[in-house]
Formats: structure tokens, sequence, C-alpha cells
């Protein structure tokens, strides 16, 4: 059970003593006390030890499933773990009463004992497997059942994350496993690889959660930035301090949405091709994010057909964004790395090292903007280099944000995670739209525009200093019309 006082043992990152009021003190420091942070205990949740209470009484010896021969199912036997748990363990029954009773009580009691405010349930146990003892096999459907009970239990007192990106019932979602592949496996079968990954981002079922995608972006699977960027999801811990334009892209990302829009090649649909497409929506765009395959830089064609949301009655407008996912410090910045960390990391250390590092920019216009003649299918020709990310972008609007704040904007999108547009119109050649943002932002024009009001009143666009982006205009904190003529 669950200590509210004594000792207990804990295993990692080394084998010493813990005890419940540490617990408690632990927990009470890291919240801050003002209510803005939760503290998630870290429960796993696959095995436990049968020789410590209550675990070892007879009658509860249905809490444990075992083999056909009568031995335990192990979690660790068939992992490399056991140099973390040395002991016998056990893997549990949760289609026992008795057990998931006791278990889901443990983790109602968890504010109660040790203050905490959410709780982090690792191993997922969607894994079927079978007890031998009852004749009772665990269902992939079972496990939803557990995080339904869960949820009763617990209410919205204590939030469940899980290590799973696409679960009903859980508050949040650690993407685990996909870092996993070896990197010459994930290129030469990137088509699967991809697939298994779509089917996380069309599971994710609300704009603002998003799943935190473990393992890096090194030598495990190659195209893993294109994925956090193209697709939204949360950079890992391990993608490092230094690549915080990586880390800044993929923020922008987050609350991209899958659209439905049919577009072609897509090789989910059987089409022969060396590229790799997922359609998002951000804000009122249209985002084709493509990763090429081809063995050499190579030129691609994307399609999209007439209709839909493009219905030719409004001007359109296309360009393309080359994002280097691949791309390190240049050496020239090492040093001021080197001396960031030295001095405590971000914010303690030299403002202007921090600003030449952070705002470092990893995308370029590949494609200037075009309008699209309107009436006809949208076909985009770019070049693209092996395994960066190009996004091929269709919106009414040819701007671009380039900053928030004092922090540099990579996606050269108009609209992302901090900047909404909104409520464009356009009388003739004249486009007005409401742009909100909390810390302020610039937007460029992507297109030779004049004319140009913020609230009614002209201003003079200045230097945007980004290549393709003639001009640009800062906008202060809060809400603002935009009006412009193309």
């Amino acid at each position: 059970g669950m200590p509210s006082e004594g000792e207990w043992q804990i295993y990692e990152p080394a084998p010493a003593p813990m005890n419940a009021e540490a617990m408690r003190h632990m927990v009470r420091e890291l919240s801050g006390g003002d209510g803005r942070i939760r503290v998630a205990l870290y429960d796993w949740n696959y095995s436990f030890d049968p020789a410590t209470p209550p675990y070892d009484r007879p009658e509860n010896r249905s809490w444990a499933s075992y083999k056909r021969d009568g031995s335990y199912s192990s979690t660790w036997a068939c992992t490399t773990f056991t140099q973390w748990w040395p002991k016998v363990d056990a893997m549990p029954n949760y289609l026992d009463p008795g057990y998931l009773g006791f278990y889901l009580g443990q983790l109602a009691k968890l504010p109660r004992v040790y203050g905490t405010g959410a709780v982090y349930i690792d191993a997922e146990v969607g894994q079927c497997y079978a007890d031998w003892a009852s004749h009772t096999w665990f269902q992939p459907y079972d496990q939803y059942d557990f995080k339904r009970k869960y949820r009763l239990a617990s209410g919205d007192n204590l939030p469940l994350i899980k290590n799973t990106p696409n679960s009903p019932y859980v508050s949040g979602g650690y993407w685990e496993g996909r870092g996993l592949v070896p990197a010459a496996e994930a290129e030469a079968n990137w088509r699967t690889v991809g697939a298994k990954i779509l089917a996380d981002k069309i599971w994710q079922y609300e704009s603002r959660w998003t799943a935190l995608m473990g393992g890096n972006r090194g030598d495990k699977v190659p195209n893993y930035a294109n994925y956090i960027v193209g697709l939204g999801f949360k950079p890992h811990a391990m993608t490092r301090l230094q690549e915080y334009p990586l880390s800044r892209a993929a923020y922008e990302m987050r609350h991209c949405r899958l659209a439905a829009d049919r577009f072609a090649p897509c090789y989910w649909r059987g089409d022969a091709t060396e590229l790799e497409v997922y359609p998002v929506e951000v804000g009122d765009a249209l985002v084709l994010n493509c990763v090429s395959h081809a063995a050499e830089t190579a030129s691609h064609t994307v399609t999209l057909a007439g209709g839909g949301r493009f219905d030719g009655r409004r001007p359109l407008w296309s360009w393309v964004v080359e994002v280097d996912t691949t791309a390190e410090m240049p050496e020239a910045m090492q040093e001021d790395y080197r001396r960031i960390e030295a001095e405590g990391g971000y914010p303690d250390a030299d403002p202007a090292a921090v600003a030449r590092w952070r705002h470092r920019r990893i995308s370029r216009l590949a494609v200037p903007a075009a309008e699209v003649p309107a009436g006809q299918g949208v076909a985009v020709e770019f070049t693209a280099a092996p395994r960066l990310l190009y996004s091929v972008v269709l919106s009414e609007l040819p701007l671009a944000v380039l900053s928030h704040g004092s922090d540099t904007v990579q996606m050269l999108l108009p609209g992302v995670a901090e900047v909404v547009f909104s409520d464009h119109q356009i009388d003739g050649n004249r486009h007005r739209v409401t742009v909100e943002s909390r810390l302020g932002t610039t937007v460029g024009a992507l297109a030779p525009w004049s004319g140009v009001a913020v609230d009614g009143k002209a201003v003079t666009p200045e230097e945007s200093g980004v290549a393709g982006i003639a001009s640009g205009v800062r906008l202060e904190p809060g809400t603002h019309r935009l009006e412009f003529s193309l």
C-alpha cells in the first residue's frame, strides 16, 4: 500500500531510502504553494513485489497474473530492466475486482497523503496478456475501462498522464517508443513509420491537447524533427537547449489539426512517390508539410483539387517555406552557447549571447508567394533536399508572422500558436484582418503591399530582414485591425 509515514526503498537513480515526510516536503517545494504548478507522482503499474504487504496476503493471491506453470507472470523477465529492479515481480491482474479497487483507491489518496496534483502512470496497460489462474485475458479495450474507472474515482482532482499520445480519459500524453526505431530501418520503411505516427495525430481529439514525442532527433529517428514540427507535437526534453529554434518551430505548430483536403501525392493512398506529405490547418491556412525521401535533391509537385475551401471566389496565395530541421548551431555561436551554460543557463547569461543563440532563423522562403489563378486546382512545384521539412502554404492572406515578443518566429505562416488572425475581409484589392497577440508581433508581407494602416492610422512598413519578405509592421501587445492593399 501507499505509506503515509515511515520509510521505503527507491531504486532510481540509485538505491536509497525515502520517507513520506520527505516526499511531502519535496512536493510542497516543487509546487511553490501558489497553485499554478501541479506536481505529478510517477507510478509504474505493470508490476509489484509480491513479497510486500498487502500483496503477500493469501486472500490477495488473485491480484497477480500467473503463467501456465503457476509461477508469476513477470514484466521484467522479458526486458532489460532487471538492472533497475533486482527483485521478483508479479504482473497485476487488472481484471480482478479486488486488485483494481485497491489500486484505484491508492491513487485517489495521493492528494491527501503527499499533496500531489496529478499522476503519471508509466507502461500503457494495453498490451494483451493472459492470467492462466483465472483463465482471463486482458484486452486492449480493458485499458480504456481502467482509465474510465480511474476518472470516475478521482474526478478532476487528480489528472491522469500516460505514456500514450491518443487515449481517452487522460489529461496529457507522453509519446514514448517512436524514437526507438533504428535510423536505417526508419528511413527504409518511412511509409510504415509515418503511418503509425499519423495515426497518433488522427487520434488527437482536442486542439489544446498535444502529445510529447519521446526519443531524440539524432541517431534514433532521422525525421524526428520533421514529425514534431510537421504534425505539431511537443518536442522531448532531449531536444537539446542549443536547438532552441527547432523547439520554437514545434511550439508554433502545436495547435495544427489534420486537414481533410484531397491532395496528391499521398503515400498512404498508395501513390508511387518519394514525397511524404501531411496536410494540416494552421489558423485559416492549409499547410502541406513535405519531406523528400529521394536520394538526392529533386523537384516535386503537390496538387490540390479545385473547390472545397478554396472555391475561387476569393484570392488565394501559395508559397513554400524550407525548415532546416537538421541544422546544428553554427560554429560561430558555439562559444556563446558554452558561455550560456557556464553562466547558469538562460536567462542569467549574457543577454547578447542569448539573443544571437535563440533568434537564429532555421527557416527560409524557398518559393516566393504567388497568386493562384481563380477557378483552377492548385499545383505547387518546389525543389527539395532530402530529409528537410518543406511547408507548402495556401492562404488567402499573403502575410507571415516574423516575431512574437522578443522571439523569432520560424514558420513564416499567417498566424501561429500565439498570434491569431481573424475576421479577414476583402473589398476589391483592400484587405482588413484582426491580429491578436499577447506579447506583440511583427507581421511581414509576402506580396507587395501599400496603404498599410493599423487601427485606422497609416503606418510605414519597415524592412523585414527576411529574404523574400520586403517589409513588415510591428504591432504592440493586444488586438489590432490591420489594413492594406495588394
